[in-house]
């Protein structure tokens, strides 16, 4: 992947005035993808010289021509850590020359302590005079460390102004040291000092950053990852040193297991039984736990690849006919219209890429956001022009179907793969394309979809769901009408629906051929890696799912409820469905009806091959009666709960302690605000806007005490 030349930026982000090159290959999208990036960074490399920024380096060339991962080692020297009685730095900012200098002077201060002895012997002086030599010769000194010194060594100290060539007296050598630290510590303070005036000198010009100060910190990504296998002990038998498992279980040999409170050496194991090195204290019914970490690369690679696999291949055995149902029982019941895909002008796609993120991840075929804000408009509509290809062909260029995922934490401590969510980034121009025909392809379905249907849709919101809900609850309490419900959520959401029912519910309604073509055409061919710690795994495909990071993988999701919602108006009309993203709910009159309606939710998510978390599915009523028929369904029943971020309450009693358990989370927000270098008036808007809109969010449909909300003394 090319590197960004740090001059790049000072181009400005209006495009080149480039020509178009008539020799083009516009037969193969993969050739004509890359001679068009090839003719961009012809015309970057006049605009840099024009620029008198030099000649473009090759380590800055390279976009549209990555095809494949290559094994590479990159090894960047950070300062290790000080040994004990050595210096330690007060800056740990990125400054280069921060390191070389100190690592000179670590250089000096060991060469004093080196002739600090009475006597030295002869593999001594010989590092002595290695050390003076490495001391002299030392990098980021301009003509070298002698010439530096020449201009800075003078000081009122005596310290001398010229280096010697021969090694110096323990005298001199500390008075050196000592001196060259007060430079040390001088250019670290300059650092230090220049870094909070650029920070503030940013929040000054950009306001909105002052919000990223205060935002929690990013999801981490994968270090390590730890894998949990217990089973129950059935029986022991002394005799033999083994216990017998309940169920099979996959224990390893190499690691010790705990049972019965102590660790306990595996000599052999088998599914079924464990022969130990000691099985006194141990009875039936103790369970044993074995924990084994994983850090190297090809095992973490290892690990998320197969997990990632079961669900990305859920459907690669499915029979032809498999979906035929979803055709013949669905599909009937969806509204229809049709949707005109105009071409995508200029105009629109320069609108698209500066909308995007100053900060969005480049592709790995190496195009950036400013690569595309660079781009001269004719190379603009060239690429265009291969979108348009991709929607009449269905083919996009080789470089464009790579993308790398990044699996972050889901939860705090995250250690299994099943915690971590695998978001990945693709080529940036696939998604400018994907954003724009995601966003006419939204709007289109939010014309057919019931006022139900939320997610993703445009013009709705996660807190209408929560006020639609709780208006209803306050009139049937008002009216002392009964009210049921349950609440569902979908596992692994975008990666588990299907494809080709998803493209049949999308053309059913009207989505333009062109768009699924293209959309297919990109999805089903995707070679997508792993990365961690910097490295790249092998290719991983699959047949199920749509990529967590494409724009219309958002159209998916919408297509699959709003078929939900015409599936449970037909079967069950007294129920009102209401949908957002994985999020599923259900409203009813009574349990019966509630009853016959989960029936049919278990149906729908039958015919699509959906996994619904029974564990996150819980039902409510607003009376106690009904609670109480409400346990047939060996689902659990809540009183009160979090819904898409806010506190609902099914019932006549409140609480207050959600509520205040989301103000008491806001504590680590206090010190982020006050490290920040923003000036005090955007500290106090952007508390504002956080407490009115941010963990306050729909507090307005819950309880609040003087004592759980910090603000209200305040007024």
């Amino acid at each position: 992947m090319p590197q960004r030349p740090y001059w790049q930026h000072e181009l400005g982000s209006t495009p080149f005035r480039g020509e178009v090159p008539a020799e083009v290959d516009k037969t193969c999208p993969t050739n004509w993808y890359a001679g068009i990036f090839a003719h961009f960074e012809a015309e970057l490399a006049n605009q840099t010289e024009m620029a008198h920024q030099g000649p473009l380096q090759s380590v800055h060339c390279g976009r549209a021509h990555t095809m494949n991962v290559q094994t590479r080692s990159v090894q960047i020297p950070p300062l290790r850590k000080s040994w004990k009685g050595e210096e330690s730095p007060d800056y740990f900012g990125p400054s280069k020359l921060h390191a070389q200098w100190f690592r000179q002077l670590r250089r000096l201060q060991t060469y004093y302590r080196l002739i600090d002895r009475d006597a030295m012997t002869s593999a001594q002086y010989h590092q002595q005079r290695d050390l003076w030599g490495a001391i002299r010769n030392a990098a980021r000194f301009g003509h070298g460390f002698a010439h530096w010194w020449s201009l800075h060594g003078q000081s009122e100290d005596g310290v001398i102004s010229a280096l010697p060539l021969s090694p110096p007296s323990y005298e001199l050598a500390y008075m050196m040291f000592d001196h060259f630290r007060g430079k040390v510590r001088a250019l670290e303070n300059q650092l230090k000092w220049s870094r909070i005036r650029h920070a503030q000198h940013r929040r000054v010009e950009d306001p909105s950053i002052i919000f990223r100060d205060l935002r929690a910190e990013h999801a981490s990504s994968v270090e390590v990852l730890i894998d949990s296998v217990q089973g129950e002990v059935e029986e022991v038998d002394p005799t033999d040193s083994a216990v017998t498992l309940r169920q099979d279980t996959h224990f390893r040999s190499e690691s010790p297991i705990v049972l019965a409170g102590r660790p306990r050496k595996v000599i052999h194991a088998t599914p079924d039984k464990l022969w130990l090195e000691d099985v006194s204290g141990i009875s039936p019914g103790n369970v044993a736990r074995q924990e084994s970490a994983t850090g190297d690369l090809p095992s973490l690679f290892r690990a998320f690849g197969s997990e990632w696999e079961r669900w990305w291949h859920r459907h690669a055995d499915t029979i032809p006919g498999r979906w035929q149902q979803v055709q013949d029982e669905l599909v009937p019941l969806l509204p229809f219209a049709d949707m005109t895909l105009d071409p995508i002008t200029l105009a629109q796609w320069r609108k698209a890429v500066q909308m995007k993120k100053k900060r969005s991840a480049t592709g790995p075929d190496g195009i950036s956001r400013l690569d595309l804000l660079q781009l001269p408009d004719g190379l603009t509509q060239e690429l265009i022009d291969i979108c348009h290809f991709a929607e009449r062909c269905g083919r996009w260029p080789t470089q464009a179907l790579v993308g790398i995922i990044t699996a972050l934490a889901k939860v705090p401590g995250a250690s299994r793969v099943q915690q971590f969510r695998p978001i990945t980034v693709l080529s940036m121009v696939y998604r400018v394309w994907s954003t724009i025909r995601a966003r006419q392809a939204l709007s289109h379905l939010g014309r057919l979809a019931g006022p139900q249907v939320v997610g993703n849709l445009p013009g709705k919101t996660a807190g209408q769901v929560g006020f639609s809900l709780q208006r209803r609850l306050e009139q049937a309490q008002i009216y002392d009408r009964p009210l049921v419900g349950m609440v569902a959520d979908l596992v692994k959401a975008f990666n588990v629906l299907p494809r080709i029912p998803t493209w049949m519910l999308c053309n059913a309604m009207g989505l333009a051929v062109g768009l699924i073509r293209a959309w297919a055409g990109a999805v089903i061919p995707l070679r997508r890696h792993f990365r961690v710690r910097g490295s790249v795994g092998p290719a991983v495909i699959g047949c199920n799912g749509f990529p967590e990071g494409d724009p219309l993988s958002c159209v998916a999701m919408a297509a699959i409820a709003i078929g939900f919602d015409c599936w449970m108006q037909v079967h069950v009309p007294e129920c009102v469905p209401t949908s957002y993203v994985d999020n599923w709910e259900l409203t009813a009159p009574s349990p019966g009806v509630l009853g016959r309606a989960l029936n049919q939710f278990r149906g729908f998510a039958d015919l699509l091959a959906l996994e619904v978390d029974w564990q996150k599915t819980y039902t409510w009523a607003t009376h106690g009666h009904h609670r109480t028929q409400l346990k047939q369904f060996d689902l659990p029943i809540q009183l009160w709960a979090k819904d898409l971020g806010g506190c609902v309450f099914y019932g006549r009693r409140h609480t207050t302690g959600l509520q205040a358990a989301r103000f008491e989370s806001m504590t680590p927000l206090w010190g982020r605000l006050r490290i920040s270098c923003a000036p005090l008036t955007q500290k106090l808007r952007a508390l504002r806007s956080r407490v009115c809109f941010g963990e306050d969010y729909r507090a307005t449909i819950c309880l609040l005490t003087r004592r759980g909300c910090p603000w209200s003394s305040a007024g």
